[in-house]
């Protein structure tokens, strides 16, 4: 019978080995010729976990933009001197302290001095949200990315070729602000909703993109 070349590997690599020792070489080469067969099957994963916060710095800067828009069309009516609260009560969105520290800041340039107490206050100065957010719409023409699946591999993505893209994000701010005299209850002022917007395009022609902000980002 003659022996495979498996046969013949194996006398050829134990010919120069005592036969006291090659019980145990032999049983040594079989585990790495097993290991070696199995290593085309092996696969390798990492995990990493990643903290995010809830919205990216892009977010946080159109929500900023469309705030600061917003706030600077206000009509506040604050003379000179006049002690302010400003009132959070009917305030409800998720960047309200952002909102709430640029009407604090417009108080203040309109001459308003600030109390931390409606007690002390002269003028209560309510502010509320109609929206406070981003919308998003992309238009794509082209050949989208496809996952291919391939045997024993991670599935191989291929190329996205845009022919025409634009991704779009609108920050929107829709604030209204009223205020009213703290003795009598009457009212100071009443100004709004007024409206704020920011923009974020990203545009792409075959393989050339270029990103344009409104307003640019300092």
């Amino acid at each position: 019978m003659r022996d495979g070349v498996p046969g013949k590997f194996a006398r050829s690599v134990l010919s120069g080995i005592p036969r006291a020792r090659r019980g145990r070489e032999l049983r040594r080469l079989a585990a790495l010729v097993l290991v070696a067969a199995a290593l085309p099957l092996a696969g390798c994963t990492t995990s990493v976990r990643k903290t995010l916060p809830e919205q990216s710095a892009t977010e946080q800067l159109l929500i900023s933009a469309a705030t600061d828009r917003a706030i600077d069309q206000l009509d506040l009516r604050i003379s000179p001197g006049t002690r302010v609260f400003v009132s959070a009560s009917y305030f409800e969105a998720r960047d309200e302290a952002y909102a709430l520290g640029a009407i604090r800041d417009r108080v203040l340039r309109e001459g308003g001095r600030l109390v931390e107490s409606r007690s002390d206050a002269d003028v209560i100065l309510e502010i509320r949200a109609a929206a406070l957010s981003i919308d998003e719409g992309n238009v794509f023409v082209g050949i989208p990315s496809i996952s291919l699946p391939i045997p024993l591999t991670p599935a191989w993505q291929t190329p996205e070729i845009a022919l025409f893209k634009r991704e779009h994000q609108e920050g929107i701010a829709k604030l209204a602000v009223t205020s009213y005299w703290v003795e009598s209850g009457r009212l100071n002022s009443s100004s709004g909703p007024v409206l704020g917007k920011s923009t974020r395009n990203r545009w792409g022609i075959l393989f050339i993109s270029w990103t344009t902000m409104d307003p640019p980002v300092p």
